[in-house]
């Protein structure tokens, strides 16, 4: 879900490739995330952010999927583009794993979808010590904390509401 201060990279693409020139942020020949936030779109204080010839877009509390639908919704409805694709990531997305696991720390992701065991693999994986059956994940839901409890040794965490980390679906 998008928030306050995410940064955006939008990139649009169409069959006509000059029609969406002024859509797509100027890029470094040198690309890495630090420059892509630097020229991401940044949701302010309001819930939006100021697109070019649309204006000011209220992203605030849509997921990913939605924001794309609402981008291309208004460039087509202004008549502004046709036959376009908009795509989107999230550039200052990021996962804090504590606990018994080899390397805790906070890690940064690009993917839309990123899941518990991709998460895991960023810090190394649980140690050989670490409790299998109780992992914790907990999400920020607005102003509100939810706790989910995953067990790794049963096969149905897969379908776990918590299994899933990010998705930009």
């Amino acid at each position: 879900i998008i928030k306050v201060d995410d940064i955006l990279k939008i990139d649009i693409s169409s069959p006509i490739p000059e029609s969406v020139l002024q859509y797509n942020r100027s890029k470094s020949s040198i690309s890495s995330i630090e420059v892509e936030k630097l020229y991401g779109y940044t949701v302010n204080n309001k819930g939006s952010i100021t697109f070019p010839e649309i204006g000011e877009i209220f992203l605030k509390g849509y997921s990913i999927s939605e924001a794309k639908k609402i981008i291309h919704d208004e460039l087509s409805k202004r008549k502004l583009l046709t036959n376009h694709v908009v795509q989107i990531k999230i550039l200052n997305s990021y996962v804090t794993i504590l606990g018994d696991v080899k390397s805790p720390g906070r890690y940064s992701y690009l993917e839309n979808n990123i899941n518990l065991l991709n998460v895991l693999g960023l810090a190394g994986d649980l140690n050989i010590t670490g409790d299998r059956k109780d992992i914790k994940i907990i999400r920020e839901s607005g102003n509100n904390k939810i706790i989910g409890s995953i067990d790794l040794t049963n096969s149905s965490y897969i379908n776990s509401e918590f299994y899933q980390i990010m998705s930009g679906d």
